[in-house]
């Protein structure tokens, strides 16, 4: 066995534990700022476990980028993404509405609240995660 198979699961784990680490600090920081009447303490205690596991699908989709300015990229579209929707979702309301339902209203920004500052987070510690597990090795022409 070639010791490329061997330390490339190896660099993409300590990746990801770095990854998770970053996330669960972020959560932390993010629940002491939260009023405990918007969410409980506990639910945070729900809530990493669940962003942990969509960041870990993100992060190793066939289609995700390896090249950390990529996920820079990522994040930013993302925050351009989350009021458009709102904006085009509020604006469709309007003309499909006389008085838009409350569901509706709740569905579309669990939706811009999932784009960002959901997939902002997941995009910008792929980007510390991809600095990480990037190949240093050199390269042969």
């Amino acid at each position: 066995m070639s010791p490329e198979i061997i330390t490339k699961p190896r660099a993409t784990h300590v990746a990801d534990t770095i990854g998770l680490l970053v996330l669960a600090a972020l959560m932390l920081l993010a629940s002491i700022f939260v009023p405990d009447s918007q969410i409980p303490g506990i639910a945070w205690l729900l809530i990493y476990p669940v962003g942990a596991a969509f960041s870990l699908f993100i992060w190793h989709h066939p289609k995700a980028p390896k090249d950390p300015s990529k996920w820079l990229l990522a994040a930013a579209c993302s925050l351009v993404a989350a009021p458009l929707w709102l904006g085009i979702a509020m604006f469709g309301a309007r003309i499909m509405f006389a008085d838009e339902p409350g569901g509706s209203k709740a569905f579309d920004l669990l939706v811009a609240l999932i784009i960002a500052p959901g997939f902002t987070i997941v995009a910008i510690v792929g980007w510390i995660r991809a600095f990480v597990s990037r190949d240093k090795s050199p390269r042969s022409p």
